[in-house]
């Protein structure tokens, strides 16, 4: 079973545009690029009921808000979007499933806080160093080393995407690694998040240390909920949400 979902017509410079994905319907135009994107959503009930049908009668035609009401219709059963409408659920209630902290809303603002996208490629490039208590980290893009900082053997280390942001708690270190996160331990042994959690829909950004204090930031993909912080201990995993 095959769903047409994207529509387009050119007016002089401006291309016009609907989008329907797993849970909403887009409309939108641009001038050729992505700074020039002016869009609007709005969910399969909403837009069935009458949301934008003067839109693409102004830019389109009839035919194409039939076709348009036909596809809506028929998404709510397309087997692909099922599944990501699942996919999106199950992360969904991972995050329900962790205990509000209100004290977490304001931790990456606080003056004391440290941004580890502020350590990225501090070794110039996309090399970053961060040293710890006793060891030393390097990472550039997928590759990686620590290294105890009073000299001794390296131990190298691989990561399943590239590395950006991160900051350093007692000699682990924790990273933003392509939209999901992992965490390096002092002997070189990545701890990573199963990709079926974080990387697709629901996606880390960023990553903080205020104190003892280790917090994630995530987002979701095409918006489906608010964003927001995730705290991160050692040992037990994700065990605070700042409630959004």
């Amino acid at each position: 079973m095959s769903l047409r979902t994207s529509w387009e017509r050119q007016d002089d410079r401006i291309t016009h545009y609907i989008r329907i994905t797993h849970w909403q319907v887009i409309v939108g135009s641009h001038a050729g690029s992505g700074h020039t994107d002016n869009a609007s959503a709005c969910g399969y009930d909403e837009f069935v009921n009458g949301r934008f049908h003067s839109h693409i009668l102004t830019y389109f035609d009839e035919g194409v808000l039939t076709a348009v009401l036909a596809a809506v219709q028929a998404a709510q059963t397309y087997p692909p979007f099922i599944a990501k409408r699942n996919k999106t659920a199950a992360a969904h209630a991972f995050l329900e499933s962790i205990p509000i902290d209100p004290a977490l809303a304001d931790l990456p603002r606080q003056p004391d806080t440290e941004n580890g996208a502020t350590n990225y490629g501090n070794g110039r490039g996309y090399k970053t160093i961060l040293r710890s208590d006793t060891v030393t980290l390097t990472v550039e893009r997928s590759e990686g080393f620590v290294m105890p900082n009073k000299g001794g053997e390296k131990q190298a280390f691989s990561l399943p995407g590239h590395a950006s942001s991160a900051v350093a708690l007692h000699d682990h270190f924790y990273l933003v690694v392509s939209d999901a996160y992992a965490i390096i331990t002092p002997d070189g042994t990545v701890m990573t998040q199963e990709r079926s959690i974080f990387g697709t829909f629901l996606r880390i950004n960023a990553v903080y240390r205020r104190g003892e204090t280790i917090c994630f930031g995530y987002f979701w993909l095409q918006g489906e909920h608010p964003r927001g912080w995730l705290r991160y201990v050692l040992g037990v995993g994700f065990n605070g949400r700042d409630g959004k």
